[in-house]
């Protein structure tokens, strides 16, 4: 039996690159360029190669973003067996992100993931966020930490199986 997540493709992780030139880049202007759909869009497709400028760029954002982030939360479908990996991935980004963001909506994005990680602990991407969140392992941890190229690719390597 596989050990991993039900969401991984290992054949398309299999096709990624996982050298540094090869991650997804933003510039400032290219993220603030985007408007608050077309970011959560960036968000949802990148999956674990999301480069911290976008993660930055959305923390910034706001209530616009932030209620898009917790729609995400929100959505039962998101937390499922059968959710695709870009759900799955965008839910760690989500918690992530809402956690860097003031205000009523972010904070009750991040009540309704505490909801789902007592009433669901072991989702898988309770594991991803370890370290970085307040949970499993009781770190604060820094949010912006997880987008940092190194440990990108650190992820990159362990869904491929190298690490």
């Amino acid at each position: 039996m596989s050990d991993d997540p039900p969401f991984f493709d290992r054949d398309e992780y299999e096709r990624c690159g996982t050298v540094l030139e090869d991650l997804p880049t933003f510039s400032e202007a290219e993220c603030r360029a985007l408007d608050d759909d077309a970011l959560y869009s960036v968000i949802r497709n990148l999956g674990p190669l999301l480069p911290r400028e976008v993660a930055a760029e959305a923390a910034r954002r706001g209530e616009g973003l932030a209620s898009l982030l917790a729609s995400h939360l929100a959505d039962p479908a998101h937390w499922t067996g059968t959710a695709d990996e870009d759900d799955v991935w965008a839910l760690a980004h989500a918690i992530l992100i809402l956690g860097l963001m003031p205000g009523k909506t972010a904070e009750a994005g991040l009540r309704q993931a505490h909801i789902r990680r007592r009433s669901e602990p072991g989702h898988p991407v309770w594991r991803w966020l370890e370290g970085y969140w307040p949970g499993g392992d009781g770190a604060p941890g820094d949010p912006l930490a997880f987008y940092e190229p190194q440990r990108i690719l650190a992820r990159q390597r362990t869904l491929e199986g190298g690490g």
